[in-house]
């Protein structure tokens, strides 16, 4: 009898247990799935800003190596279209106090030289030497068979740099540093050689015939303007480092070396990124860089002028800036797991206890189901159970009310720092638009002012045509009084013979007057020879303002270039803005939605609280009904018979 009381009070016990699991499990499985796919949605936002920050910085390298290139061929096309440079090579002469002058008054023109058709150094900018044959990696043989300007890195030989300034030499040289993830046999060596960014122009005559070429270089070795400016222009508020290298090795890099040194020059690139280099390919991804620092970067391939792979210039994130964000991350999804494994736990454990207090009790009063008295001190005992499990669950269903609370409160608060993110990146959308109004003014500003160098170096070459001009009268002004002189003296000489007399006094006279006329002659010919000298002097100086001005005017053409690139830039950064904005609101629009989950389960809770306390009460009541033993005991021993389906 008792077993088939039992097996209905077990079925009773299990559906209860799975009622409450079932309730349970999808607030907990709600809870756990919107913390994974905020932490998801924050990662995957900061892989697209790191792509984006990396793509931006290996861009703006491109550009100012590009911009660097232009300018020294723009350099090397004044200094060949230059009077005396031209003068020399046709004639003969020494062009090295030219290109010195020019050296000077252009910083970042590292090397100067000028070779002749045969590719042979006739001058250096600050040395002596000549003779030596240049080839830079075939750009000499490039720029004397097209005739035309020409740009490229290229690799300087330690023989090429031999000629040129001690200084320079010291510039280029560095020791090759082991480095782990290279098995590169330059490690221990000393680098010799230099890579450079060289722009080269033909020297040619009147009639067109090419005379030679002018070189300008800018030596990267140790150089580290370019990879500085990437550092100091990151955006998104991380470090991005930046490296040149020659053929794998570190000529100009932000990297920091091993043990907390300035920069990892010297150092190679890893042997999985250098076989990609190598190809022709550029690298993707993550890279152990400087041999300690593992890194999200890319490298891309930069070829001399036969197309042959020499360089490679790089842009990395360290990886320690996402190890904040990874704990954040797990911190977030432990709590959302635990908060789910509570939410499960608690109520079945709640469950189970009641589930269990009943079975005891329907045991208890179906054995004394016979004897009234008995049924009654069992009534009596299960009642007392009976307000211990309820209070049980009451303190159970306070300790949930306070988590959910809790939970609310978090969750408003994260809902205030997501509008506080929305705010802040309307200000900077707002800052962003600034910045690309005032690019957009100042790019019509260097717009105009190339525009006026323009006209200037048209003002000077009209003032060199009418210099000209003048000299050449001047020149046969001179020629004229030479003439006149000489006609003077053979006067003079045909009347010294006269005989004297009246005749003779009056050839006197007239041979006065010419001696008088030949000093006037001469004064004028002494006249007009200074004023020659002096025109030759106002035309070789502005030959030198007119190479100053195409400068300028090559200067004028980059910088309008450079600010219409930044232009596009920064209209491309406010559209990611405001991409980036818009997805924060969807994210804001989702916390809000779990905040109202969230805070209908406060009420669902509350409102259980109040069904237990209610339960308590009545379960306090059971022993005011001790005169209803006998109906209480037939009412009981049937439930204990036939529990609820």
């Amino acid at each position: 009898m008792r077993a088939l009381q039992a097996r209905p009070a077990r079925r009773f016990r299990s559906r209860i247990l799975i009622l409450v699991a079932a309730a349970s499990l999808v607030p907990a499985a709600l809870l756990l799935g919107i913390s994974l796919y905020l932490n998801g949605l924050v990662q995957r936002q900061m892989d697209r800003e790191v792509d984006e920050a990396l793509s931006l910085a290996i861009n703006l390298e491109q550009a100012l190596i590009d911009a660097s290139l232009v300018r020294m061929r723009d350099r090397a096309v004044a200094l060949a279209a230059h009077p005396a440079v031209v003068a020399a090579l046709a004639g003969g002469g020494d062009p090295g106090p030219i290109l010195d002058d020019f050296q000077r008054a252009l910083p970042g023109a590292d090397l100067i030289a000028v070779v002749g058709p045969d590719g042979r150094v006739v001058a250096r900018a600050g040395a002596q030497a000549s003779g030596e044959r240049l080839s830079y990696g075939g750009l000499v043989d490039l720029v004397l068979s097209s005739a035309a300007p020409v740009h490229s890195p290229v690799v300087i030989t330690a023989e090429e740099l031999a000629g040129e300034p001690a200084g320079i030499q010291a510039q280029v040289r560095m020791p090759v540093i082991e480095t782990p993830g290279s098995a590169d046999p330059r490690t221990g060596q000393v680098l010799d050689e230099a890579l450079a960014l060289v722009g080269a122009a033909p020297v040619r005559d009147e009639g067109g015939r090419v005379l030679g070429a002018v070189l300008v270089s800018d030596i990267l070795n140790n150089d580290h303007a370019i990879v500085d400016e990437v550092l100091q222009r990151s955006t998104h508020g991380l470090r991005v480092d930046a490296s040149i290298a020659l053929d794998g090795i570190r000529v100009t890099t932000t990297v920091p070396a091993v043990g907390g040194g300035r920069r990892a020059v010297g150092t190679l690139y890893s042997d999985v990124v250098m076989e990609r280099l190598r190809s022709g390919q550029e690298y993707r991804g993550r890279a152990l860089v400087g041999g300690w620092q593992w890194q999200r970067t890319i490298y891309v391939p930069l070829r001399d002028p036969s197309g042959q792979v020499i360089a490679a210039p790089f842009v990395g994130i360290p990886e320690a800036a996402f190890a904040q964000l990874a704990r954040t991350t797990s911190v977030s999804t432990g709590v959302a797991l635990l908060f789910a494994v509570l939410s499960v736990a608690g109520p079945i454990l709640v469950a189970h206890r009641f589930a269990d207090r009943l079975r005891q009790r329907d045991e208890g009063l179906a054995g004394l189901a016979a004897e009234i008295q008995g049924a009654s001190d069992a009534l009596a005992r299960d009642g007392r159970k009976a307000w211990t499990a309820a209070d049980d669950a009451r303190a159970a269903a306070e300790e949930a009310l306070r988590a959910t609370e809790q939970a609310g409160e978090s969750t408003g608060a994260a809902r205030g720092r997501m509008r506080e993110l929305e705010v802040t990146l309307a200000r900077v959308n707002a800052g962003t638009d600034e910045q690309t109004r005032t690019l957009r003014h100042a790019a019509r500003i260097v717009a105009l002012v190339s525009q006026a160098v323009q006209e200037s170096r048209s003002s000077f070459n009209a003032v060199l045509e009418a210099l000209r001009a003048v000299m050449a009268a001047a020149q046969q002004g001179r020629q004229d009084v030479l003439r006149a002189a000489g006609a003077l003296e053979l006067l003079r000489l045909e009347a010294e013979p006269a005989e004297s007399g009246e005749g003779a006094s009056r050839l006197d006279r007239l041979i006065d007057d010419l001696e008088q006329a030949g000093r006037a002659v001469a004064e004028c010919d002494a006249a007009l020879e200074e004023i020659v000298s002096r025109i030759d002097e106002a035309t070789e100086r502005l030959w030198a303002l007119a190479a100053i001005m195409n400068e300028s005017g090559a200067r004028a053409g980059a910088v309008s270039q450079q600010m219409a690139d930044l232009t596009q830039v920064a209209e491309e950064t406010a559209e990611r803005l405001r991409a980036t904005t818009e997805a924060t609101r969807e994210v804001i629009s989702a916390v809000e939605a779990v905040a109202g989950d969230i805070s209908a389960g406060v009420g669902l809770v509350r409102r259980a609280r109040t069904h237990v306390d209610a339960a308590a009460e009545a379960h306090r009541r059971l022993d005011q009904l001790a005169e209803r033993i006998q109906e209480l005991a037939r009412q009981l021993a049937e439930s204990a018979t036939h529990p609820p389906q």
